[in-house]
């Protein structure tokens, strides 16, 4: 009996990978059109290459830069999406980074605990046992 190998799948043609990227795009143009009251907005370019979208052009401000890019992602098969949007106005992004204020907390002395900022803290009471 011979020994029997399983069929390897064959890789996509060019064309049926160019079949895929041309539905992905045309998905994300409609999800961007769809975010946006039915029409892409004016001045961005949505191109694709490799299953990943990539965004061009000159919007508003930040937050329509991340809507737009949020709106590109979320077809199925979209494996990224390249944002190089730019904000007319220059502003900061909408919201701000995660845990930006906890790391300002931290920073912060208590009062009566430590001295100077930086100054270590005083070691605790009683014996130290180390373990061996």
């Amino acid at each position: 009996m011979p020994d029997s190998i399983p069929s390897q799948p064959t890789p996509p043609t060019a064309a049926a990978t160019s079949a895929q990227d041309d539905d992905l795009l045309r998905q994300a143009r409609d999800h961007i059109a769809e975010e946006f009251g039915g029409s892409l907005p004016q001045g961005i370019e949505v191109g694709i290459e490799d299953k990943r979208i990539r965004l061009r052009g000159r919007v508003a401000d930040l937050p329509t830069a991340e809507r737009i890019a949020k709106a590109a992602a979320i077809g199925p098969g979209i494996l990224g999406v390249y944002n190089e949007l730019q904000a007319a106005d220059n502003s900061e992004p909408a919201s701000p980074i995660a845990g930006a204020e906890a790391a300002d907390a931290i920073d912060a002395p208590e009062p009566g605990e430590r001295g100077e900022r930086g100054a270590p803290l005083p070691p605790p009471p009683g014996p130290i046992h180390h373990k061996v």
